[in-house]
Protein backbone atom coordinates (compact mmCIF):
# COMPACT_ATOMS: atom_id res chain seq x y z
CA UNK A 1 0.00 0.00 0.00
CA UNK A 2 1.38 3.38 -0.84
CA UNK A 3 0.28 6.52 0.37
CA UNK A 4 -0.89 9.05 -2.09
CA UNK A 5 -1.00 12.74 -0.94
CA UNK A 6 -3.79 14.82 -2.89
CA UNK A 7 -2.79 18.56 -3.21
CA UNK A 8 -5.65 21.10 -4.42
CA UNK A 9 -7.65 24.46 -3.10
CA UNK A 10 -10.97 25.44 -3.34
CA UNK A 11 -11.44 26.58 -6.70
CA UNK A 12 -14.79 24.42 -7.48
CA UNK A 13 -14.86 22.65 -10.23
CA UNK A 14 -11.38 21.11 -9.72
CA UNK A 15 -12.65 19.24 -6.79
CA UNK A 16 -14.87 16.59 -7.92
CA UNK A 17 -12.18 15.08 -10.57
CA UNK A 18 -9.40 14.78 -7.98
CA UNK A 19 -11.83 13.11 -4.94
CA UNK A 20 -13.17 10.57 -8.07
CA UNK A 21 -9.52 9.64 -8.78
CA UNK A 22 -8.91 9.56 -5.38
CA UNK A 23 -11.82 6.91 -4.88
CA UNK A 24 -10.20 4.64 -7.49
CA UNK A 25 -6.83 4.94 -5.62
CA UNK A 26 -8.21 4.03 -2.32
CA UNK A 27 -10.95 0.92 -4.24
CA UNK A 28 -7.61 -0.55 -4.75
CA UNK A 29 -5.98 -0.50 -1.61
CA UNK A 30 -4.03 2.83 -1.39
CA UNK A 31 -3.88 5.28 1.54
CA UNK A 32 -5.27 8.97 -0.02
CA UNK A 33 -4.30 12.05 1.80
CA UNK A 34 -5.65 15.72 1.35
CA UNK A 35 -4.30 19.09 1.36
CA UNK A 36 -6.69 21.58 1.46
CA UNK A 37 -7.73 24.83 1.63
CA UNK A 38 -8.96 24.53 5.25
CA UNK A 39 -12.69 24.84 4.07
CA UNK A 40 -12.59 22.20 2.03
CA UNK A 41 -12.66 19.67 5.21
CA UNK A 42 -15.83 18.62 5.22
CA UNK A 43 -16.24 17.97 1.35
CA UNK A 44 -12.72 16.08 2.12
CA UNK A 45 -13.31 13.98 5.18
CA UNK A 46 -17.21 13.28 3.99
CA UNK A 47 -15.76 11.39 1.52
CA UNK A 48 -13.69 9.42 4.09
CA UNK A 49 -10.15 10.80 2.59
CA UNK A 50 -7.56 12.44 5.49
CA UNK A 51 -7.70 15.80 5.45
CA UNK A 52 -5.04 18.35 6.11
CA UNK A 53 -5.24 22.37 5.60
CA UNK A 54 -2.75 24.56 4.40
CA UNK A 55 -1.53 26.21 7.79
CA UNK A 56 -1.25 29.78 5.40
CA UNK A 57 -3.99 32.48 6.33
CA UNK A 58 -4.83 34.57 3.30
CA UNK A 59 -8.85 34.89 3.27
CA UNK A 60 -9.96 32.52 0.31
CA UNK A 61 -13.77 32.56 -0.38
CA UNK A 62 -14.72 32.66 -4.07
CA UNK A 63 -17.86 32.13 -3.40
CA UNK A 64 -18.57 36.11 -2.42
CA UNK A 65 -18.54 38.61 -5.15
CA UNK A 66 -15.00 39.47 -5.28
CA UNK A 67 -13.34 42.25 -7.48
CA UNK A 68 -11.11 40.90 -10.46
CA UNK A 69 -7.85 42.23 -9.20
CA UNK A 70 -8.40 40.44 -5.85
CA UNK A 71 -9.09 37.21 -7.66
CA UNK A 72 -6.23 37.33 -9.68
CA UNK A 73 -3.75 38.33 -6.80
CA UNK A 74 -5.29 35.20 -4.95
CA UNK A 75 -5.07 32.58 -7.69
CA UNK A 76 -1.20 33.85 -8.21
CA UNK A 77 -0.75 33.63 -4.49
CA UNK A 78 -1.76 30.30 -4.57
CA UNK A 79 0.21 29.47 -7.54
CA UNK A 80 3.61 30.85 -5.51
CA UNK A 81 2.97 30.87 -2.38
CA UNK A 82 6.19 30.07 -0.54
CA UNK A 83 4.10 29.10 2.63
CA UNK A 84 1.67 27.19 1.01
CA UNK A 85 5.17 25.20 -0.24
CA UNK A 86 6.27 25.07 3.23
CA UNK A 87 2.99 23.43 4.04
CA UNK A 88 3.07 20.88 1.35
CA UNK A 89 6.78 20.04 1.94
CA UNK A 90 5.73 19.41 5.73
CA UNK A 91 2.00 17.29 5.08
CA UNK A 92 4.06 15.22 2.68
CA UNK A 93 6.89 14.05 5.48
CA UNK A 94 4.42 13.96 8.11
CA UNK A 95 2.40 11.49 6.23
CA UNK A 96 5.12 9.63 5.01
CA UNK A 97 3.75 10.16 1.23
CA UNK A 98 4.91 8.19 -1.74
CA UNK A 99 3.32 9.94 -4.82
CA UNK A 100 1.86 13.67 -4.82
CA UNK A 101 -1.01 14.35 -7.29
CA UNK A 102 -1.29 18.29 -7.61
CA UNK A 103 -3.44 20.19 -8.99
CA UNK A 104 -2.24 22.35 -12.45
CA UNK A 105 -2.81 25.48 -10.53
CA UNK A 106 0.16 25.10 -7.82
CA UNK A 107 3.08 24.92 -10.00
CA UNK A 108 5.30 26.39 -7.03
CA UNK A 109 3.93 23.23 -5.63
CA UNK A 110 4.61 20.51 -8.01
CA UNK A 111 8.82 22.35 -8.38
CA UNK A 112 9.07 21.33 -5.04
CA UNK A 113 8.16 18.26 -5.14
CA UNK A 114 11.01 17.39 -7.49
CA UNK A 115 13.24 19.10 -5.16
CA UNK A 116 12.71 16.65 -2.54
CA UNK A 117 12.69 13.72 -5.07
CA UNK A 118 9.00 13.24 -4.35
CA UNK A 119 7.47 11.53 -7.67
CA UNK A 120 4.55 14.03 -8.95
CA UNK A 121 1.69 13.74 -11.25
CA UNK A 122 0.33 17.34 -12.43
CA UNK A 123 -3.86 16.77 -12.34
CA UNK A 124 -5.37 19.25 -15.40
CA UNK A 125 -8.88 19.37 -14.95
CA UNK A 126 -10.05 21.16 -17.55
CA UNK A 127 -8.80 21.20 -21.32
CA UNK A 128 -4.54 21.16 -21.76
CA UNK A 129 -5.71 23.63 -24.45
CA UNK A 130 -6.86 26.31 -21.50
CA UNK A 131 -4.39 25.41 -19.00
CA UNK A 132 -1.12 25.35 -21.74
CA UNK A 133 -2.78 28.95 -23.66
CA UNK A 134 -4.92 31.20 -21.92
CA UNK A 135 -4.21 30.68 -18.07
CA UNK A 136 -0.45 29.98 -18.74
CA UNK A 137 -0.43 33.12 -20.43
CA UNK A 138 -2.66 35.44 -18.79
CA UNK A 139 -2.62 37.58 -15.67
CA UNK A 140 -2.40 34.61 -12.88
CA UNK A 141 0.22 32.89 -15.10
CA UNK A 142 2.37 35.52 -15.60
CA UNK A 143 1.88 36.82 -12.10
CA UNK A 144 3.06 34.03 -10.67
CA UNK A 145 5.96 33.47 -12.91
CA UNK A 146 7.16 37.32 -11.90
CA UNK A 147 6.63 36.05 -8.48
CA UNK A 148 9.13 32.70 -9.55
CA UNK A 149 6.56 30.35 -10.03
CA UNK A 150 6.91 29.07 -13.70
CA UNK A 151 3.55 27.01 -14.78
CA UNK A 152 5.14 25.65 -18.19
CA UNK A 153 8.53 24.70 -16.19
CA UNK A 154 7.11 22.90 -13.14
CA UNK A 155 4.45 21.11 -15.15
CA UNK A 156 7.29 19.52 -17.63
CA UNK A 157 9.72 18.48 -14.69
CA UNK A 158 6.75 16.48 -13.37
CA UNK A 159 6.91 12.86 -13.88
CA UNK A 160 3.10 12.76 -14.98
CA UNK A 161 0.65 15.33 -16.75
CA UNK A 162 -2.57 13.76 -16.47
CA UNK A 163 -5.60 15.39 -18.42
CA UNK A 164 -9.02 14.75 -17.06
CA UNK A 165 -10.77 15.68 -20.16
CA UNK A 166 -12.39 14.01 -23.28
CA UNK A 167 -9.64 14.44 -25.90
CA UNK A 168 -12.23 14.82 -28.73
CA UNK A 169 -13.39 18.02 -27.04
CA UNK A 170 -9.44 19.29 -26.13
CA UNK A 171 -8.44 21.12 -28.75
CA UNK A 172 -4.44 20.41 -27.24
CA UNK A 173 -4.86 16.72 -27.43
CA UNK A 174 -2.69 16.23 -30.18
CA UNK A 175 0.20 16.92 -27.73
CA UNK A 176 -0.18 13.78 -26.06
CA UNK A 177 3.50 11.98 -24.68
CA UNK A 178 3.79 9.08 -22.66
CA UNK A 179 3.87 11.31 -19.49
CA UNK A 180 1.06 13.50 -20.61
CA UNK A 181 -2.25 11.46 -20.80
CA UNK A 182 -5.77 12.00 -21.71
CA UNK A 183 -7.49 10.11 -19.31
CA UNK A 184 -11.16 11.20 -20.34
CA UNK A 185 -13.42 12.77 -18.05
CA UNK A 186 -12.63 12.03 -14.24
CA UNK A 187 -16.05 12.81 -13.14
CA UNK A 188 -19.12 10.22 -12.44
CA UNK A 189 -21.46 9.81 -15.13
CA UNK A 190 -25.10 9.54 -14.31
CA UNK A 191 -26.64 7.03 -17.10
CA UNK A 192 -29.31 8.71 -19.16
CA UNK A 193 -31.42 7.10 -21.61
CA UNK A 194 -30.95 8.79 -24.57
CA UNK A 195 -33.69 8.13 -27.52
CA UNK A 196 -32.97 7.86 -30.53
CA UNK A 197 -36.12 8.04 -32.20
CA UNK A 198 -37.30 11.18 -33.61
CA UNK A 199 -37.46 13.74 -31.28
CA UNK A 200 -41.59 14.70 -30.13
CA UNK A 201 -41.22 18.61 -29.97
CA UNK A 202 -44.47 18.94 -28.42
CA UNK A 203 -43.45 16.53 -25.62
CA UNK A 204 -42.65 18.49 -22.31
CA UNK A 205 -39.09 18.03 -21.28
CA UNK A 206 -37.14 18.87 -17.76
CA UNK A 207 -34.14 21.41 -17.75
CA UNK A 208 -31.52 21.81 -15.43
CA UNK A 209 -29.93 24.69 -14.85
CA UNK A 210 -26.34 25.64 -13.22
CA UNK A 211 -24.04 29.05 -13.32
CA UNK A 212 -21.25 27.63 -11.31
CA UNK A 213 -20.76 27.41 -7.45
CA UNK A 214 -18.32 30.29 -7.34
CA UNK A 215 -19.55 33.65 -8.13
CA UNK A 216 -19.10 35.24 -11.34
CA UNK A 217 -19.69 39.04 -12.63
CA UNK A 218 -23.37 39.01 -14.22
CA UNK A 219 -24.86 35.91 -13.03
CA UNK A 220 -28.35 37.43 -11.70
CA UNK A 221 -29.35 38.61 -14.87
CA UNK A 222 -28.30 35.81 -16.61
CA UNK A 223 -30.14 33.34 -14.07
CA UNK A 224 -33.35 36.12 -15.05
CA UNK A 225 -32.82 35.82 -18.45
CA UNK A 226 -32.74 32.27 -18.59
CA UNK A 227 -35.63 32.09 -16.62
CA UNK A 228 -37.81 34.31 -18.64
CA UNK A 229 -37.09 32.08 -21.63
CA UNK A 230 -38.28 28.77 -19.71
CA UNK A 231 -41.60 30.66 -18.59
CA UNK A 232 -42.06 30.98 -21.80
CA UNK A 233 -41.38 26.77 -23.05
CA UNK A 234 -43.50 23.93 -22.21
CA UNK A 235 -40.81 22.84 -20.33
CA UNK A 236 -40.21 22.05 -16.47
CA UNK A 237 -37.06 23.71 -14.77
CA UNK A 238 -34.88 23.08 -11.75
CA UNK A 239 -32.73 25.77 -11.15
CA UNK A 240 -29.78 25.34 -8.53
CA UNK A 241 -28.22 28.92 -7.77
CA UNK A 242 -25.35 27.83 -5.15
CA UNK A 243 -25.93 30.54 -2.64
CA UNK A 244 -25.23 32.84 -5.98
CA UNK A 245 -28.35 33.81 -6.28
CA UNK A 246 -31.97 33.90 -3.58
CA UNK A 247 -34.98 32.37 -5.03
CA UNK A 248 -37.02 35.32 -4.31
CA UNK A 249 -34.27 37.97 -6.13
CA UNK A 250 -35.02 35.81 -9.77
CA UNK A 251 -39.11 35.74 -10.26
CA UNK A 252 -39.22 32.49 -11.13
CA UNK A 253 -42.31 31.29 -13.60
CA UNK A 254 -44.88 28.46 -12.64
CA UNK A 255 -42.70 25.60 -14.14
CA UNK A 256 -39.45 26.19 -12.52
CA UNK A 257 -38.12 25.53 -9.51
CA UNK A 258 -35.44 27.62 -7.88
CA UNK A 259 -32.79 26.09 -5.00
CA UNK A 260 -29.67 26.47 -3.65
CA UNK A 261 -27.41 23.28 -3.32
CA UNK A 262 -28.91 20.33 -4.37
CA UNK A 263 -25.88 17.37 -5.93
CA UNK A 264 -26.82 17.10 -9.69
CA UNK A 265 -26.22 13.44 -9.38
CA UNK A 266 -29.91 13.15 -8.11
CA UNK A 267 -31.33 15.48 -10.88
CA UNK A 268 -29.08 14.46 -14.01
CA UNK A 269 -31.09 10.94 -14.64
CA UNK A 270 -34.24 12.90 -15.29
CA UNK A 271 -33.41 16.24 -17.17
CA UNK A 272 -33.25 16.13 -21.23
CA UNK A 273 -30.91 19.40 -21.31
CA UNK A 274 -28.54 21.49 -19.09
CA UNK A 275 -28.13 24.87 -19.44
CA UNK A 276 -24.36 25.49 -18.17
CA UNK A 277 -21.62 28.36 -17.61
CA UNK A 278 -19.30 26.41 -19.17
CA UNK A 279 -17.46 25.44 -16.12
CA UNK A 280 -16.00 22.06 -17.43
CA UNK A 281 -17.31 20.20 -14.38
CA UNK A 282 -20.90 20.63 -14.86
CA UNK A 283 -20.69 20.49 -18.76
CA UNK A 284 -18.68 17.11 -19.23
CA UNK A 285 -20.31 15.46 -16.32
CA UNK A 286 -23.93 16.11 -18.68
CA UNK A 287 -22.06 15.41 -21.66
CA UNK A 288 -20.71 12.08 -20.18
CA UNK A 289 -23.96 11.54 -19.19
CA UNK A 290 -25.49 11.59 -22.34
CA UNK A 291 -27.52 14.93 -21.63
CA UNK A 292 -27.02 18.01 -24.10
CA UNK A 293 -25.79 21.24 -23.08
CA UNK A 294 -26.26 25.12 -23.69
CA UNK A 295 -23.50 26.99 -22.61
CA UNK A 296 -23.19 30.62 -21.32
CA UNK A 297 -20.24 31.67 -20.40
CA UNK A 298 -19.57 33.86 -17.56
CA UNK A 299 -16.15 35.16 -17.66
CA UNK A 300 -13.43 35.27 -20.79
CA UNK A 301 -10.60 34.96 -19.05
CA UNK A 302 -11.82 31.39 -17.37
CA UNK A 303 -11.91 27.99 -20.03
CA UNK A 304 -15.56 28.51 -20.49
CA UNK A 305 -15.34 30.21 -23.71
CA UNK A 306 -13.11 27.73 -25.03
CA UNK A 307 -15.36 24.56 -23.35
CA UNK A 308 -18.38 26.17 -25.42
CA UNK A 309 -16.86 26.21 -28.32
CA UNK A 310 -16.06 22.69 -28.27
CA UNK A 311 -19.49 21.91 -27.24
CA UNK A 312 -20.82 23.79 -30.51
CA UNK A 313 -18.16 22.51 -32.77
CA UNK A 314 -18.67 18.86 -31.53
CA UNK A 315 -22.73 19.07 -31.89
CA UNK A 316 -22.91 18.44 -27.90
CA UNK A 317 -25.30 21.64 -27.50
CA UNK A 318 -24.99 25.77 -28.70
CA UNK A 319 -23.40 28.51 -27.18
CA UNK A 320 -24.50 32.07 -26.46
CA UNK A 321 -23.21 35.16 -24.92
CA UNK A 322 -23.33 36.37 -21.91
CA UNK A 323 -25.69 39.08 -23.18
CA UNK A 324 -28.19 36.84 -25.26
CA UNK A 325 -31.76 37.91 -24.64
CA UNK A 326 -34.39 35.62 -23.22
CA UNK A 327 -36.37 34.91 -26.70
CA UNK A 328 -32.30 33.95 -28.43
CA UNK A 329 -31.64 31.76 -25.40
CA UNK A 330 -35.38 30.46 -25.49
CA UNK A 331 -34.65 30.02 -29.16
CA UNK A 332 -31.31 27.77 -28.56
CA UNK A 333 -33.35 25.68 -25.86
CA UNK A 334 -36.24 24.88 -28.58
CA UNK A 335 -33.51 24.17 -31.27
CA UNK A 336 -31.81 21.67 -28.87
CA UNK A 337 -34.32 19.93 -27.41
CA UNK A 338 -36.38 19.64 -31.01
CA UNK A 339 -32.76 18.40 -32.86
CA UNK A 340 -32.33 15.03 -32.62
CA UNK A 341 -28.24 14.93 -33.51
CA UNK A 342 -27.62 17.11 -29.95
CA UNK A 343 -28.71 14.30 -28.05
CA UNK A 344 -26.94 11.65 -30.45
CA UNK A 345 -23.54 13.36 -29.97
CA UNK A 346 -24.54 13.44 -26.32
CA UNK A 347 -24.75 10.10 -26.31
CA UNK A 348 -21.63 9.36 -28.45
CA UNK A 349 -19.97 11.43 -25.29
CA UNK A 350 -21.31 9.01 -22.80
CA UNK A 351 -20.04 5.98 -24.69
CA UNK A 352 -16.35 7.87 -25.14
CA UNK A 353 -16.44 8.12 -21.38
CA UNK A 354 -16.93 4.46 -20.57
CA UNK A 355 -14.15 3.36 -23.08
CA UNK A 356 -11.29 6.14 -21.87
CA UNK A 357 -12.50 5.10 -18.24
CA UNK A 358 -11.86 8.73 -16.55
CA UNK A 359 -11.15 8.46 -12.99
CA UNK A 360 -10.12 4.48 -13.23
CA UNK A 361 -7.86 5.13 -16.32
CA UNK A 362 -6.24 8.33 -14.35
CA UNK A 363 -5.66 6.03 -11.41
CA UNK A 364 -4.21 2.92 -13.64
CA UNK A 365 -1.23 5.22 -14.18
CA UNK A 366 -0.41 6.81 -11.37
CA UNK A 367 -0.34 3.11 -10.19
CA UNK A 368 2.11 2.33 -13.26
CA UNK A 369 4.27 5.43 -11.97
CA UNK A 370 4.21 4.24 -8.28
CA UNK A 371 5.63 0.77 -9.44
CA UNK A 372 7.89 2.04 -12.07
CA UNK A 373 9.37 4.10 -8.90
CA UNK A 374 9.52 1.38 -6.80
CA UNK A 375 11.50 -0.71 -9.24
CA UNK A 376 14.08 1.93 -10.10
CA UNK A 377 14.58 2.21 -6.59
CA UNK A 378 14.81 -1.67 -6.07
Amino acid sequence: MSTILFVTIDAGGNVPPALAIARELEARGHRVVFLAHAGQKGVVEGAGFGFTAFAETRAWDHSKPSSAVRTISDYAYAASSRRMTHDFLTAARTVKADLAVVDCMLPGIVAAARTVGLPCAVLFHSFYAFWNGPWANGPVGRLAQLRGANARKAWAGADLEIVASDPLLDPASGAATPRRVWTGVAETATPHGIRTDDVDAEARKRILVSLSTLWLPGQVEVYRNILAALGDLPVDAIVTTAGQAAPDDLNAPPNVTVVGYVDHAEILPTVDLVISHGGHSTTMRAAISGIPVLVIPMHPLIDQPLIGAAVQKTGLGLTLGKKSTSDEIGEALTTILGTRSYGLAAAQAAQRHRAAGGAAAAADVLVSLLASRAATRS
